[in-house]
């Protein structure tokens, strides 16, 4: 039974179109959110979903060793770093929504520490350097982000210079 599920992440994981892979693409190894059965399509890019994407490809290869599930994961890991990545804050954007076709102005707090972890742990698996480098710029932002009280804001609005708490 645990085999069978294994064998269902992993199909559901390279195969559902969750993981963007068409390589001409700029959202190319982006994570999707949720799929919407009405318009047919996947709502956004998200980051966090990313990071978490990135930690059940590395997960699924400690199970069963693959390099297909590494090279995603670095894919995945590429399109944070070139892509999700907002240099003028340091951050992680929060999400690429495709109606609008651009990224919203937040770097949320939470989604950059999930980044950050699943960074950590692709640079763990492969020794890749840039991997590690990039996941303490992630740290040097939350750090920024942390309060006296040692609590976080939730996130950074870019376009009003706002430290959003809720």
């Amino acid at each position: 039974k645990v085999r069978c599920s294994i064998s269902f992440a992993k199909n559901w994981i390279l195969n559902s179109g969750i993981q963007n892979i068409n390589e001409s693409s700029k959202y190319y190894g982006g994570f999707n959110a949720w799929y919407d059965t009405t318009n047919k399509k996947f709502s956004f890019v998200y980051s966090e979903i990313t990071g978490y994407g990135i930690n059940i490809l590395l997960f699924l290869n400690k199970i069963k060793p693959n390099n297909i599930f590494i090279n995603r994961a670095r894919k995945a890991a590429d399109w944070l770093i070139n892509t999700a990545f907002e240099p003028s804050v340091g951050g992680i954007l929060c999400r690429f929504d495709y109606d609008s076709n651009k990224f919203t102005k937040k770097v949320c707090t939470f989604d950059n520490g999930i980044c950050l972890n699943s960074l950590v742990n692709l640079y763990r698996i492969t020794n890749d350097r840039k991997y590690l480098d990039f996941s303490l710029k992630i740290a040097e932002w939350l750090l920024k982000m942390q309060k006296s009280d040692g609590s976080f804001y939730t996130r950074y609005i870019l376009n009003e210079n706002f430290l959003e708490e809720n």
